[in-house]
């Protein structure tokens, strides 16, 4: 349906700009030609945006009405009758609808229509025809007694403060649902290495959100954390979302420092025996040089074995910069291996990345594997050397017999 109102909004720009025959031409447009509220409650509230449009530098007047069985429960905000608009200056409007408490459970239809003044166009220095819009956008509304709960969470962040300065929580929370809700954000605040709990807090939304609204919380929050980099975990459980975000706690006047992992690239298809670049690509996204390396692991696709630990040189990356972290692998073993880690840099640490790495070919030992058997080869041999030598020593030092007695022969 949306598909549909998309390219009726497209042909009634056209119709509009077609209309005027002998004139310059002018679009007019919408970018919704339907709007479909389903799911509303009586006595409850939906919306959707609508953006006015034209490619005419000159500025047009436009107005609105609404039609239909539901257009007594129709509103626009801003609630202006007249606006203006033009080719860099869009018109956006919400349209709103309200039901009654008394309303019957059942489909209805109605519309508004935007109305546009009289605009003279001029060509060549005649005066050209007079040139008028009207563009319907349909509404359409469903009517329901069952109340529906849902949302979803974004744009969530943690800003960077100064020590023992609060910290702003940004947040924004879109109503899915068809009823008003206030949702509550649990945030666990973990230390730079992920393995302590250092802060737990639990925020509720500066306001309700209407059904079909989003709204943003904007919400400062006290904390005595030491300086350092920090890891938190927000939940919005009413809306079933989780976001991980990094911050940072900072000497008063403090420098940020900002940095991300982009991506692990490797050939994801290799021989047992090869030698195999890998390359962490690290973009500096502060405002001064950093030092970073990549530290990672390369483990079987099961998880049950490392095959390699990573660590490398340190890169100096100018700010606004990226760079190609390199480090090799050099399997000897065919199968899936997992390449995981995180760029470290000036002391912090980004999210973590991983790629795959699939290996075929027989197996192959390696080199230092095969050290090992040639030494524990040889040893096993001086040892048996060693014992043939004591054992022909301890035969010539027995007492010799003679006769049917013993005798010790001494010299």
């Amino acid at each position: 349906m949306q598909g549909r109102g998309m390219a009726a909004a497209l042909i009634v720009s056209l119709l509009v700009a077609l209309s005027a025959a002998g004139a310059l031409a002018v679009g007019i447009g919408v970018n919704k030609a339907y709007i479909g509220y389903e799911d509303v409650l009586q006595n409850g509230y939906a919306q959707d945006e609508v953006l006015v449009t034209t490619d005419s530098p000159t500025p047009f007047t436009g107005t609105y009405e609404f039609t239909g069985e539901i257009a007594p429960w129709l509103r626009v905000d801003p609630p202006d009758q007249n606006f203006t608009f033009s080719r860099d200056k869009p018109y956006r409007l919400t349209i709103i609808v309200e039901p009654p408490t008394d309303a019957r459970l059942q489909s209805y239809s109605g519309g508004v229509r935007i109305l546009t003044g009289e605009v003279a166009r001029t060509e060549g220095g005649k005066i050209g025809t007079v040139l008028r819009g009207a563009l319907l956008i349909k509404v359409g509304l469903g009517l329901t007694g069952t109340q529906l709960i849902a949302c979803r969470s974004g744009g969530i962040e943690i800003k960077s403060t100064e020590i023992g300065q609060p910290f702003d929580f940004v947040a924004s929370v879109s109503n899915k649902g068809n009823v008003r809700i206030k949702p509550d954000f649990i945030i666990l605040i973990y230390d730079q290495y992920q393995t302590r709990l250092v802060k737990n807090v639990t925020l509720t939304a500066d306001a309700e959100i209407l059904p079909t609204a989003t709204g943003e919380t904007l919400q400062q929050v006290t904390q005595d954390l030491p300086v350092g980099q920090y890891w938190a975990r927000v939940d919005v459980p009413l809306c079933g979302d989780s976001s991980f975000l990094t911050f940072d706690v900072l000497d008063r006047g403090g420098i940020a420092d900002r940095g991300e992992l982009l991506s692990i690239d490797v050939n994801p298809w290799a021989k047992t025996g090869d030698i195999v670049p890998i390359y962490a690509v690290f973009k500096n996204t502060g405002s001064r040089v950093v030092s970073a390396k990549f530290k990672g692991t390369i483990t079987t696709a099961l998880g049950d074995r490392i095959a390699k630990v990573i660590d490398t040189d340190t890169y100096n990356v100018p700010p606004g910069e990226t760079a190609r972290i390199e480090t090799f692998f050099n399997p000897t073993e065919p199968g899936r291996y997992i390449i995981a880690g995180r760029a470290l840099y000036n002391s912090k640490l980004t999210f973590q990345k991983s790629a795959l790495l699939n290996v075929a070919g027989p197996l192959m030992v390696a080199t230092q594997q095969w050290g090992t058997i040639v030494l524990l080869f040889l040893f096993v041999i001086i040892v048996l050397l060693l014992l043939i030598l004591i054992a022909k020593r301890r035969r010539r030092q027995r007492p010799q017999r003679q006769g049917y007695g013993h005798a010790i022969v001494r010299r």
